[in-house]
């Protein structure tokens, strides 16, 4: 495949979504397909939302070239994500680490970037958000705090400052790939 896969992961709060955002305003060649999610539709996040039974058929009809479950969801991306990758487009994906091991594996222009922010920040974003009930924020925070630390990553961004800051120190490792 022509173009790089960027993953980005980080606990709950930490911004990836709100960096990726950033990153596509004004940048027509780097793409970010939305995440199929078994959720229900909230502002805070662009995906599409299905039940259960309408994921289970997509992923059994080969729709996805990433999925994943995590907190009770099942997360899907498109299979369209392989073709922008072999047009030799930048992509950019938000997921969980828990598929980076699979994913280095089927794609070989792979760069993980783990989104960093400290404890306390994570946990003002995520109840500031809005999307959880407390059962569900507690759960997020509960794992933000297991998972404070991942190695396998390629570039640290710390979000813990302006956003504009955090997507332009994105942009930059995006740019230095080329595809642009």
């Amino acid at each position: 495949m022509k173009g790089t896969l960027f993953l980005f992961v980080g606990n709950s709060g930490s911004g990836k979504d709100s960096i990726i955002k950033e990153v596509l305003k004004d940048n027509d060649s780097i793409i970010a397909p939305k995440r199929i999610i078994t959720r229900e539709k909230h502002e805070s996040e662009d995906c599409i939302c299905v039940g259960r039974k309408e994921f289970e058929v997509l992923k059994n009809n080969n729709r996805f070239a990433l999925h994943w479950e995590s907190y009770d969801k099942l997360y899907g991306i498109p299979k369209e994500m392989d073709d922008y990758l072999e047009e030799g487009k930048n992509v950019l994906v938000n997921v969980s680490r828990d598929i980076i091991k699979e994913a280095r594996e089927r794609y070989p222009n792979l760069k993980v970037i783990f989104i960093y922010v400290p404890l306390d920040t994570a946990k003002k974003r995520i109840v500031s958000r809005n999307r959880e009930g407390n059962s569900e924020i507690d759960v997020r925070i509960r794992r933000a705090e297991e998972m404070k630390e991942f190695n396998d990553y390629d570039y640290l961004i710390n979000n813990n400052r302006e956003i504009s800051d955090a997507a332009e120190e994105v942009k930059n490792i995006i740019f230095s790939f080329g595809n642009i």
